[in-house]
This record gives structure tokens, C-alpha cells and sequence, in this order.
């Protein structure tokens, strides 16, 4: 156990000297200089230094084109893409489904009287995008939005505008707005 010990305290030992020889600073010769004052005025002298010749490159992005004119423009002028999940532009396309003509095994489609009917029983009406995906949809202000999706349960394709996240694997959609398409 001892011999653990010495040996760690040489490796710390060596690593301290290794990082303390690391600088190479240019050290007076004492036995050249006669007084103090030159001492200090050796210290105090600029060392010697070597200037690298460094070439520079201007390189052209990629995303940016220069006409004729030199005035640059964007390579693609498109619209930014918008984030995943961020309906606020373009509507999220769908139907209104039945959380329990999903669970039994149809495909959800329910009419506006059955929605209405299930909505008021205390069923769930939800949101089933053109993908496939089933979202739980509330309103802005946290409630669930399952009366106004009833009222849009006859069309065929549904829109709504808003932001779609999932929390704790539940597929949720955001609402502001819902249109029948």
C-alpha cells in the first residue's frame, strides 16, 4: 500500500514539473550584465519574436450569389421553414374522429350529431391528421376544444391552426383556429 502511495505522489510530483518547464522565456545572461540597471533593462526589453506569414482566404458562402452588379442576393428565396409542429401558417389537414369508434376497432368517422351527442355524454372527440396521427386538441386557453371539433364532425377534411407538440407520448394540438376545408 505504501509502495501505491510513493508512486502516486512521483507521477504528481513529475506532472508538476512537466507543466512547470512549459514556458520558454528568454532569460537574461547574468554573467554579461554588470549592474542592475541593465538587469532591468534586459527584463524590460521586448523578446524576440517570429512573424508567420499567414495568407488570407475570402471564400464566398454557398447561400449567397453576386450578379454582375455586385450587390448579393439569396441563393433560394424561399420561405423559412417552419418548425415541426408549427401549424400557425399552414393548417394541419384532417377529421374529426370518436376516441371510441377508434378504441372498437372502426375508423373513428362520427357525424355531427353522434359528435355532439358523445361530446355532451362526456366521450372524447378528437382530431386524426391525414397521416394518421390522433391528436387530443385543446383551445388557447387550455381547455379541451372537444365541442368546437363536433361542430365540424360532417366534413370531410378539417383544418386547424395552431401548434402540435407530445407530452409524455399523448399527441396534443394547440388550437387557434378550425375551418372546414
Amino acid at each position: 500500500m505504501n509502495l501505491r502511495l510513493l508512486l502516486s505522489l512521483l507521477l504528481i510530483a513529475g506532472m508538476i514539473f512537466v507543466s512547470s518547464c512549459g514556458s520558454e522565456e528568454k532569460q537574461p545572461e547574468l554573467d554579461k550584465i554588470d549592474s542592475v540597471d541593465e538587469l532591468i533593462e534586459e527584463m524590460e526589453a521586448p523578446a524576440e519574436t517570429i512573424e508567420d506569414t499567414v495568407e488570407a482566404v475570402i471564400e464566398t458562402p454557398a447561400e449567397v450569389k453576386v450578379d454582375a452588379d455586385d450587390t448579393k442576393k439569396p441563393a433560394a428565396e424561399s420561405t423559412p421553414q417552419p418548425k415541426a409542429g408549427d401549424y400557425s401558417t399552414k393548417p394541419l389537414e384532417g377529421t374529426v374522429v370518436s376516441l371510441n369508434a377508434l378504441v372498437m376497432g372502426g375508423n373513428g368517422k362520427v357525424s355531427k350529431a353522434e359528435a355532439q351527442n358523445l361530446q355532451s355524454s362526456g366521450n372524447l372527440i378528437l382530431f386524426r391528421a391525414t397521416n394518421g396521427t390522433v391528436y387530443f386538441v385543446y383551445n388557447e386557453d387550455g381547455s379541451f376544444a372537444g365541442k368546437r371539433l363536433a361542430n365540424f364532425a360532417n366534413n370531410d377534411k378539417v383544418g386547424l391552426l395552431g401548434k402540435a407538440k407530445t407530452v409524455n407520448g399523448i399527441n396534443t394540438f394547440v388550437m387557434t383556429l378550425i375551418e372546414g376545408m
